[in-house]
């Protein structure tokens, strides 16, 4: 049969979807990303993968990395560093991953012996000799506060210490060898220091004894207190600071005669000799009250001046 030019335009375009349909039946994609007749996929027909692979789906290690930041410890309790000195009661120095590195017991306040703007304070000596017999040459594990600073300003870590599981810091306390200290933020193991602060301090042990400080380490180290009953029979007043004072003929040291007075709403206020309730200000270590030398030394310690 013979078609004319017309009828042949019409069969052919009739005939070619037909044709491209069954062509491309052959290039559906198998399971393997190749195709069933072997070949790959036309450049002009776009693949999708279910998962990319130029980006990397986050893991939860991603969202964990390590910063110097107060919640963050930078050892576990499981390692173990070398002590090399005993600076004082509540500092040590040791080989932390090869430097010679100072850390300071969070928690923990004992008598001065190596500050050079201050004397050697009452009990300073036995509670750094406490420690040395303690911790020279000992291996302690560290642990981080995540409430804390992960250094103080003078480049100390702040670490609670550890000695064969026992608490060092609370150690301290406990036999009377140094006072609980909270700087500006409390910390974790707060109230299980100021417990064990009163407990030494009722029994008088060690610093909190008669016969030694009574509570009163700011002295220097030859003075004793032999009578603290007159101290005991004052009449608390609360002046317009706020501050808890005494009607007391305290006495202090000519070199650290700053107070550091706690007002009964926790503020921490300083008082200079001259201002006005210099003299009524009693200091009672137990609740954190101290003596300083300077007023930069109360700044530093979290203290503010009195305004009266």
């Amino acid at each position: 049969m013979k078609y004319s030019a017309k009828q042949k335009i019409i069969l052919f375009c009739a005939l070619v979807p037909v044709v491209l349909c069954a062509a491309n039946s052959f290039a559906y994609h198998d399971d393997t990303g190749g195709t069933e007749n072997g070949n790959s996929a036309s450049s002009n027909t776009p693949i999708i993968s279910e998962t990319p692979t130029d980006d990397k789906a986050p893991t939860p290690d991603d969202n964990n990395q390590k910063t110097d930041s107060p919640n963050q410890n930078a050892e576990t309790v499981t390692e173990l560093y070398t002590v090399l000195s005993i600076t004082d009661g509540d500092t040590i120095r040791i080989d932390y991953d090869g430097t010679n590195t100072p850390v300071r017991l969070i928690g923990v306040d004992t008598p001065e012996t190596v500050d050079s703007r201050k004397v050697v304070q009452c009990f300073g000596q036995e509670a750094s000799d406490y420690l040395k017999a303690k911790l020279a040459g000992q291996k302690v594990a560290l642990e981080a506060d995540p409430t804390q600073s992960n250094r103080d300003k003078y480049d100390r870590l702040l670490r609670y210490v550890y000695l064969g599981g026992e608490d060092v810091g609370l150690s301290v306390i406990t036999n009377g060898y140094g006072h609980e200290y909270t700087y500006n933020i409390p910390y974790q193991k707060q109230t299980e220091y100021q417990n064990a602060e009163k407990t030494a301090s009722a029994q008088n042990l060690g610093l909190w004894s008669p016969s030694t400080c009574n509570g009163d380490t700011a002295q220097p180290a030859d003075n004793k207190n032999t009578d603290s009953s007159s101290s005991n029979k004052t009449k608390q007043i609360t002046t317009s600071e706020g501050d808890a004072a005494n009607n007391s003929d305290q006495t202090t040291t000519a070199t650290c005669n700053i107070k550091g007075n706690i007002s009964n709403k926790g503020e921490k206020i300083y008082h200079v000799p001259g201002q006005q309730y210099y003299d009524k200000t009693v200091i009672t270590p137990s609740k954190g009250e101290r003596m300083f030398c300077t007023e930069q030394e109360a700044v530093d310690a979290g203290w503010r001046k009195s305004k009266v």
